[in-house]
């Protein structure tokens, strides 16, 4: 089966994408707090109380970025005793990652106010679209997740 020459407006949307994206990830970095690290660190820190204690190669899939990446940020955490690591009882080879007690409690709020504040950006859309944005941004998702389907 032949696959069709994407369409002008699929190539348009693919410029678009090209600009927001890393202007959308430059003004969540600027609505972080003042010394809690980087968008990253939060996503990992929230994957951790949302998901429980996970493998590096689950922090991974839920934060991006390069296996080695996510090690450095796991070792910053853990000496600055947010974090730490603990054998996996399903697999020895393996380690897990949790959150430390005193970090559970300020990551929770650090995780609030910085949603609260980058959810600023989508009030300036109205109900109508953001219900609309939203099921079209999960839709692209799953066809991005294992096993979803691009072609």
């Amino acid at each position: 089966m032949k696959k069709r020459a994407p369409s002008e407006s699929a190539l348009a949307l693919v410029k678009a994408f090209e600009v927001f994206g890393p202007a959308y990830m430059r003004w969540v970095e600027a609505q972080l707090p003042a010394n809690r690290g980087s968008s990253a660190r939060l996503r990992l820190l929230a994957a951790l109380l949302e998901q429980g204690a996970m493998s590096m190669s689950e922090l991974r899939c839920w934060v991006g970025g390069s296996a080695q990446n996510i090690t450095g940020l796991i070792d910053a955490m853990e000496a600055e005793g947010l974090v730490r690591r603990k054998a996996n009882p399903k697999d020895r080879r393996s380690l897990l990652v949790e959150l430390t007690e005193r970090s559970s409690k300020n990551v929770l709020e650090d995780r609030k106010q910085h949603t609260a504040r980058v959810a600023q950006l989508f009030q300036h859309l109205s109900p109508a679209e953001r219900t609309k944005l939203l099921r079209l941004i999960e839709t692209l998702a799953a066809r991005l997740r294992p096993g979803g389907t691009v072609a």
